[in-house]
């Protein structure tokens, strides 16, 4: 909840700036892989352009999926926790042929993951004041990738990117479930909108 109010903020904090031809907002969805599993993430970030050809930014992003569940029961409330997944990143992007409608981008992005596992609010609700805590664990990932941007509107543009998460540091374990470097490290893609003054 936290990550996706800050991304509320950074979205209309770029929305202010909408009339400076330097700031974007960004908003995206990440299919990717954890172990073996499909999961989506969602967030936004702040874009700064300049010489036309630079882009820098910062951002948070959520798992909004809740298909990978624990392997142990919570018996309290007799339910098993979620897998969490979120992270704040960075990232540096050159864009070639930035006037053209259709133009392409190489971007080096760092983030500081946050991984967990969790009860969904109504699961917490069934017991008032249950709070467990499973452990969490925080790490770094490098994530080169390549995109393509399409300008839709003067103030609109769409845009995909593929690429590959690195992380490095991680090590999740909470009764037999583990999550580490081999389990993070997978392919990613991103589908997005920047909204802009062009």
């Amino acid at each position: 909840m936290r990550q996706a109010l800050l991304s509320c903020i950074i979205f209309l904090y770029a929305l202010q700036s909408f009339a400076g031809n330097s700031f974007y907002a960004h908003l995206a969805v990440n299919p990717t892989m954890v172990s073996n599993k499909p999961c989506l993430l969602a967030g936004g970030s702040i874009v700064y352009n300049f010489n036309n050809n630079y882009n820098l930014s910062i951002g948070s992003y959520n798992m909004i999926s809740r298909n990978i569940k624990a392997n142990f029961l919570d018996t309290n409330i007799n339910a098993r926790p979620i897998f969490e997944y979120n992270y704040f990143s960075s990232a540096f992007e050159y864009i070639f042929n930035p006037d053209e409608n259709l133009s392409y981008g190489i971007q080096t992005k760092f983030s500081l993951g946050h991984i967990r596992y969790n009860l969904i609010s109504t699961e917490k609700n069934l017991l008032p004041g249950y709070n467990p805590d499973y452990g969490e664990d925080w790490f770094v990932a490098f994530e080169p990738n390549f995109s393509v941007y399409y300008n839709l509107r003067s103030w609109l543009k769409f845009l995909t990117r593929a690429g590959w998460r690195f992380s490095f540091d991680a090590s999740y374990s909470y009764v037999g479930n583990t999550f580490n470097n081999n389990k993070l490290s997978k392919p990613f893609c991103e589908i997005a909108i920047e909204l802009g003054n062009f």
